[in-house]
């Protein structure tokens, strides 16, 4: 988890304007890299996360459909499918 920025920063583009941006969208971009390259998740959440768990890498533990713990309801088909998919037959 990344917070937004309480303020937005400026940079100049590649057009010599003045533009504001929000740092931890280069954050955010830089995580994406690193994990689509096979980083591990839990060692980029320890590094990077602003949430309480990030010492334990990122570990939600087990979603449910309501409660506490509801994970949204448009994920649970595609939740579904991964681990159909990675359970052994």
């Amino acid at each position: 988890m990344l917070r937004k920025a309480l303020f937005p920063s400026q940079k100049t583009d590649k057009d010599g304007n003045q533009v504001s941006y929000d740092p931890q969208e280069e954050i955010a971009k830089e995580i994406s890299l690193q994990a689509r390259y096979r980083s591990d998740f839990a060692d980029l959440a320890k590094s990077y996360s602003e949430a309480n768990n990030k010492d334990d890498g990122g570990e939600l533990g087990w979603g449910d459909k309501s409660g506490k713990t509801a994970i949204l309801a448009d994920l649970w088909d595609p939740i579904s499918k991964l681990h159909r998919a990675s359970t052994p037959t």
